[in-house]
């Protein structure tokens, strides 16, 4: 068992204040878990981090435990309070290194029954990425490995495509939503890729932590309902508008080149939409269950979004 019958484990969250870090955190708190988050404290100006706390603490369910990864003693102190550990970390490589802390205060404490590092998104083993984001997949990679060398308890989630970033843009990571009148179709547009709400996301991540089915696994989360092309996707927009858009399709070697000239982050997230719309990426599904397992499949009751759905919301 990977905790005591009745009792709910404590749940620390790292990054906890991130993008997707913040649905997590509410994750945990609608599913009734003592919940922490591990966090620097505000500075004065950050407006911004001072109201995702404050919208936290209303719901009286949370503490924060301010401290920094940095400080390995104020980690591990953090650290030997909880049951469960969870790296919302960012996918570049300074937060990703930043993890192997994590591992050696999981180590010394002592008492963690799982850790639920920073993957999610496409699965390392499953893409043919681009630089630079084959060198965020090779640290995930290694930062798994070394995981399963450690004997952590652990589960890896892998999801695909965040519904929130890449639906808006229509798959243009360099568009601002919202968009209108023309698109850009990186290669044939015909390549499926999930995509998955963030809320859901997080729903499925703390259903996991004390389901022993999910116990030093991959968690797939690929509702069928939600794979989609991106010539799907501009289709069904313009089924919900009654407007046809202009497409513009964009070659390998044009992505390529506006990887190489654009600025960090957005090289990254082209990377990403080159990796997955035109290498693809075909999660193993067919692997043993005693290796991997899917969510929907797993949680049938959570009611999670559609692409259709939140393509609703957007218009």
């Amino acid at each position: 068992m990977v905790t005591v019958v009745g009792k709910k484990p404590k749940i620390l969250i790292i990054g906890g204040t991130g993008r997707f870090g913040r649905h997590v955190v509410d994750a945990s708190i609608r599913a009734n878990h003592a919940t922490f988050v591990f966090t620097m404290p505000p500075v004065t100006d950050d407006t911004e981090k001072k109201k995702i706390l404050e919208s936290f603490t209303c719901l009286e369910s949370k503490s924060s435990l301010y401290g920094s990864l940095h400080d390995y003693e104020m980690l591990l102190e953090a650290v030997k309070k909880v049951d469960v550990i969870i790296s919302t970390l960012g996918s570049d490589p300074v937060q990703l290194e930043l993890q192997t802390i994590i591992l050696k205060a999981i180590m010394e404490a002592g008492n963690v029954k799982r850790f639920i590092p920073s993957e999610f998104g496409m699965d390392s083993k499953c893409v043919n990425p681009v630089e630079p984001a084959k060198t965020m997949f090779m640290m995930k990679a290694q930062i798994r490995q070394m995981i399963r060398n450690y004997n952590i308890p652990h589960t890896f989630i892998c999801n695909n495509f965040f519904q929130n970033f890449f639906i808006p843009r229509l798959g243009q990571a360099e568009i601002s939503p919202p968009i209108y009148d023309t698109v850009g179709i990186i290669g044939d547009g015909d390549v499926q890729v999930t995509y998955v709400n963030d809320r859901d996301v997080a729903t499925y991540v703390i259903k996991t932590v004390d389901d022993p089915r999910t116990l030093n696994k991959i968690l797939y989360i690929t509702p069928r309902e939600n794979f989609y092309s991106l010539n799907q996707l501009v289709a069904l927009r313009e089924k919900k508008t009654g407007k046809a858009m202009e497409k513009k399709y964009v070659t390998n070697e044009e992505l390529l080149a506006k990887i190489s000239c654009s600025p960090s982050p957005l090289n990254f997230q082209l990377s990403i939409a080159y990796s997955a719309y035109i290498n693809g990426v075909q999660p193993n599904l067919n692997m043993s269950p005693s290796s991997a397992v899917e969510a929907t499949e797993l949680y049938p009751e959570v009611d999670y979004i559609s692409v259709e759905e939140f393509m609703n919301s957007l218009l």
